[in-house]
């Protein structure tokens, strides 16, 4: 949307309102992941706001019982992964303590032990993500796929490893019952992922710093609660080694939020002034600490991560700030609204939610049958 409402001449640039020594000066007090993509054709047409990123959301309890546990269901798991990639999990695996440190076989283990373990008298998968059909799961699904070590430029089409890598664990996750029925079937949404976790019936999620904010408002699990950097992906498929064929990344889409100037604007100069005012350290520092939202300024990261402060948003802050320095890649608005993203649903919804294909070639064989019947462009 932010680029094409430029190529439409809709959006005034930067550079006409202010001139260029001042804009540079204004431009690096902000991230540069933030002002990435406020330039279009080499000159600023935006300002950012505020950023979203992904962060992994566990129930500490119930992870540390998952590390003292999970043995005895290793013989089932190595069965299950058999199936699938005629090998088990990687050789010499053990589930790591720390979340930070997860792969995309760690998640199996943990949903596994969910799924085949009763709490409160209740038998439910509890791992989730997003699933109604809306761009908030597209923002998932193409998470995961960055994980496995997908991104624009080398994503050339539906049919890349990181594409299908991302369509096989969706599947064997589904299928294995290890996410919530509820994503689909309710089309779950980031506040009713929120509910779950409030109501004890979700353990294990990506969420976003505002979302994580609002988990701590109803204090229930505040001393119980964790966050990390997301899960490294990896292929299902092993290699002749015994490890994972592939090895992607911990990359979280990130997504941003931008103030433009119309070129209708009866009083553009103003119009800077009150970007710049609302973007400013104050307002920045308030936004963060009232809604959670990801700063895009460097100076107010900078304060929350050197405060000796520990509560929990502060903890946020800093998970979020450990996220970005990981890696995060940008999802165009193109991908996330556009038919790309369109299309991530609805193969999500045939091959992982309906149909539960795990098999690669199969994977394949309806992503080249969709790309033929919809014409969908092969590139990112």
């Amino acid at each position: 949307m932010a680029k094409s409402l430029v190529k439409s001449g809709l959006i005034k640039p930067l550079i006409e309102v202010c001139n260029p020594e001042k804009l540079e000066t204004d431009f690096s007090e902000y991230l540069s992941v933030a002002r990435a993509e406020c330039k279009i054709d080499g000159k600023y047409y935006y300002l950012p706001d505020r950023l979203e990123v992904f962060l992994l959301f566990y129930v500490k309890s119930k992870v540390r019982e998952v590390v003292q546990h999970w043995s005895i269901y290793r013989t089932q798991i190595n069965t299950l992964l058999r199936n699938y990639n005629r090998f088990g999990l990687p050789r010499g695996y053990q589930l790591e303590a720390d979340p930070n440190q997860w792969d995309f076989f760690d998640l199996v283990v943990v949903g596994y032990y969910f799924s085949h373990t009763p709490y409160d008298g209740l038998l439910v998968p509890r791992l989730a993500h997003r699933g109604r059909y809306y761009a908030g799961t597209v923002h998932e699904l193409v998470t995961r796929i960055f994980a496995m070590g997908g991104n624009k430029s080398n994503l050339s089409s539906l049919l890349a490893d990181p594409v299908v890598d991302m369509l096989q664990w969706e599947s064997l996750f589904v299928k294995e019952q290890f996410y919530h029925p509820e994503m689909w079937d309710s089309g779950w949404a980031g506040n009713e992922i929120l509910w779950q976790i409030i109501r004890k019936h979700v353990f294990v999620a990506y969420l976003q710093p505002n979302e994580l904010f609002r988990i701590n408002e109803s204090r229930q699990y505040f001393d119980s609660i964790g966050i990390a950097v997301l899960p490294k992906g990896v292929s299902l498929e092993i290699g002749a080694d015994g490890q994972p064929q592939r090895i992607g990344t911990r990359k979280s889409a990130l997504h941003g939020w931008y103030w433009g100037i119309p070129v209708t604007s009866p009083d553009p100069k103003f119009s800077y002034k009150l970007a710049r005012f609302i973007t400013s350290f104050n307002l920045q520092m308030e936004a963060a600490f009232s809604f959670g939202s990801m700063t895009v300024r460097q100076d107010v990261l900078d304060k929350i991560v050197k405060s000796s402060d520990t509560s929990w948003n502060y903890q946020v802050f800093r998970m979020g700030q450990k996220q970005l320095k990981t890696g995060v890649e940008i999802i165009p608005d193109y991908l996330a609204h556009g038919s790309v993203g369109v299309s991530l649903l609805n193969l999500w919804r045939d091959i992982c939610v309906q149909n539960h294909l795990v098999d690669r070639r199969r994977i394949k064989a309806v992503l080249k049958t969709y790309m033929e019947k919809t014409k969908q462009p092969s590139t990112y």
